[in-house]
């Protein structure tokens, strides 16, 4: 059953760097979030899902001729509280057959390319009282490594 935890402060900014050359770009960003529920008591204490502070890079690299972009993306998320911090790196080919008009576009991808055994700050399932071991907390793991191959066609 949900229900409502009451007020939450959330302070926090994002910032963003691109830089494109010719066929080449990069996006550089970096995101810190703080939170605390508000209550009565003097101890206010952050939310459990909170996802923290994260840094990402996003390089890009277009074949023009071949109209193929690659694409490699880091994700670093930093340690919080009780809660460890990971990164994930995953690479993608995007290829939009001309003779489709920039209508059909196929993506083969590798996510979480070193198969990074992490759980997400933001999805967390929460915590159970086991009659033996107490207090548990309850991990969703992210997927290891993924393997997609899609096509999307705009019509």
């Amino acid at each position: 059953m949900d229900q409502n935890i009451g007020t939450v402060e959330i302070d926090g900014f994002e910032a963003s760097a691109f830089y494109a050359l010719d066929a080449f770009s990069a996006l550089l960003t970096y995101a810190k979030s703080d939170s605390q529920k508000q209550s009565d008591s003097i101890s206010a204490e952050p939310l459990d899902r909170e996802v923290g502070d994260s840094a990402g890079l996003t390089l890009k690299y277009a074949l023009t001729d071949y109209n193929v972009d690659l694409r490699w993306q880091w994700q670093k998320t930093f340690s919080e509280d009780a809660k460890e911090g990971y990164q994930v790196h995953n690479i993608t080919a995007v290829w939009v057959p001309q003779q489709f008009a920039h209508k059909l576009n196929i993506t083969l991808g590798v996510d979480n390319l070193f198969d990074e055994l992490y759980v997400s700050h933001a999805s967390r399932t929460g915590s159970s009282n086991h009659p033996v071991f107490g207090l548990l907390q309850l991990d969703d793991y992210e997927p290891g490594r993924n393997i997609k191959l899609s096509a999307s066609y705009q019509f």
